[in-house]
């Protein structure tokens, strides 16, 4: 085999590159490797991405298409197929559905899954499933179980796992049932005093929701609080810190009043796959105690990313992909709010 440097074909013709199947392919490649693909039909370059098509006509078929910052956008807000026309690299954005917030003094819902790859190879003219998860339902009212929780979104055999539903009043001990991409809150009451952790995250797609608080304490009678549900960025918040050592707390101090209503849920995580930059998988606020308790009332916020409201009545709704449902209050017939649907995003360098 010859090893030419810098050589120049000076000539009209043409040069013709060794041709073959994908299954063809050199057993052993090393970067650089060109040849034509007869089965994809392209001019096919080996680098450390694997084997890329070479085409100028990289286009594919699925979902709402659009352009920004010179990459093609395919977004599925419902189920479909992503079909390239091209083997090469694409952006993937995945969201789970979120959890729905728990009634009476409820945990918020946890965030949808998140996962974001750079650089998964495609193969030309293979279908690609995409499932979008929906999110957990409003569940039942009033002292109840814990919220329903969100359904898993899935492409490219990679899948984002549902947010856990927020802790019930009747939770003994934690939500251990309700685990997901991230964890819903701690519910705000059970058998006895004591402090409640949310339930877990999944490793790399989300985090713990917050910390449910039954605390019996002077001079204001005493205190409830649903954790709020984990995020994509952050684990859910909750009204005595998130810490161990809140259990040391008494029930007495200035401290109390001061973090009142702040079992907010944890934030989600921004991502620019759609063109511009945009929070998901935000959690959903802890349920208060309703009225005739000094903590009554008291907004706890969704986290950025569309987590729903934990308020003095219904938990609010997720508002945006991936997003965890608000905790309801009690006394009342409430419900927690419902978790928001998932979404996928796939990108790839635009013609």
């Amino acid at each position: 085999m010859a090893i030419l440097k810098n050589l120049t074909v000076n000539d009209t013709g043409f040069e013709q590159l060794p041709a073959g199947t994908t299954a063809q392919r050199p057993g052993t490649p090393t970067v650089g490797m060109v040849r034509f693909n007869t089965d994809t039909r392209v001019v096919e370059v080996y680098t450390s991405a694997g084997w890329v098509a070479y085409d100028d006509q990289q286009t594919a078929t699925g979902g709402t298409i659009s352009t920004a910052g010179g990459f093609t956008i395919h977004t599925f807000t419902s189920n479909g197929t992503f079909t390239p026309t091209y083997t090469g690299p694409v952006d993937v954005l995945i969201v789970a559905g979120g959890g729905a917030g728990a009634p009476g003094i409820g945990g918020g819902g946890g965030a949808g899954g998140l996962i974001y790859n750079q650089g998964v190879v495609v193969s030309g003219g293979t279908g690609y499933p995409v499932t979008i998860g929906p999110g957990g339902g409003a569940g039942p009212t009033n002292h109840g179980p814990d919220g329903p929780a969100g359904s898993p979104s899935s492409i490219f055999g990679i899948t984002a796992t549902g947010g856990g539903g927020g802790a019930g009043y009747y939770t003994p001990n934690n939500n251990s049932n309700t685990q997901g991409g991230s964890g819903g809150g701690g519910p705000g009451y059970g058998f006895g005093p004591g402090i409640r952790p949310g339930s877990t995250g999944t490793s790399g797609q989300g985090h713990p929701g917050g910390y449910g608080v039954h605390w019996p304490g002077t001079p204001a009678g005493t205190h409830y609080g649903g954790g709020g549900g984990g995020g994509a960025g952050e684990v859910g918040y909750n009204k005595y810190g998130n810490w161990p050592q809140a259990q040391a707390f008494d029930g007495n101090s200035s401290w109390d009043v001061t973090l009142a209503g702040i079992s907010s849920g944890g934030n989600g995580m921004v991502n620019t796959m759609s063109g511009s930059a945009t929070y998901y998988a935000g959690g959903g606020g802890g349920g208060n105690h309703g009225p005739g308790n000094n903590y009554g009332w008291a907004v706890n916020t969704g986290g950025l990313g569309g987590g729903g409201h934990g308020t003095g009545g219904n938990g609010n709704p997720a508002t945006f992909y991936g997003g965890g449902g608000g905790g309801a209050h009690h006394p009342g017939n409430e419900q927690g709010g419902a978790g928001y649907q998932g979404i996928v995003i796939v990108r790839y360098k635009s013609s």
